[in-house]
């Protein structure tokens, strides 16, 4: 049930108890079709952010008895300047009956786009998983979301004090 996909060419040697002289020898041919079960998952470590990135880990489940080569993909479904993805890698080999790891971090740019109220500005974006030998995948698109939270009210605090005091002095 573990053995890897692949021809395995095993010896078989018979001995009889009655007379040691007497031995068979015989090759027996064993085929075991390779499996492609391959569940990619989306772990949410940090969806929500301040001044940090968000991070998350693409989980590839290859339940499979095959290495399974694929290429990883991440696009931004709204406002892509905004925000900006960097995966660990994209392209990796998942070996089988194992899970590997890939880390995506998301950072939103330009911090005065960030909200001064609220609850914070919502960037989605869109995993695709490939496989280029085109083996099947139980799931070839994962989506997310990061969450840029909106400034603390003390800032606003700070800003409407400022504001005040500048009137004050006109």
């Amino acid at each position: 049930a573990t053995a890897l996909a692949g021809s395995y060419v095993p010896t078989l040697r018979l001995s009889s108890q009655n007379d040691p002289t007497l031995n068979l020898l015989d090759l027996v041919y064993l085929q075991v079709e390779p499996t492609y079960l391959l569940q990619p998952t989306l772990q949410i470590l940090r969806s929500e952010v301040r001044g940090e990135a968000g991070l998350f880990e693409v989980h590839l489940v290859n339940s499979g008895n095959t290495n399974r080569e694929v290429a990883v993909k991440v696009q931004a479904l709204n406002q892509p300047k905004h925000c900006l993805y960097t995966l660990e890698q994209e392209q990796t080999t998942a070996p089988p009956q194992a899970t590997q790891r890939i880390t995506l971090k998301g950072e939103p740019q330009k911090w005065w786009r960030r909200p001064l109220y609220g609850s914070g500005r919502n960037f989605n974006f869109r995993i695709q998983v490939e496989d280029p030998e085109n083996h099947p995948l139980l799931a070839n698109e994962l989506r997310g979301s990061l969450t840029w939270a909106a400034r603390p009210w003390g800032q606003l605090l700070l800003l409407a004090l400022a504001a005040l005091g500048v009137l004050g002095t006109l």
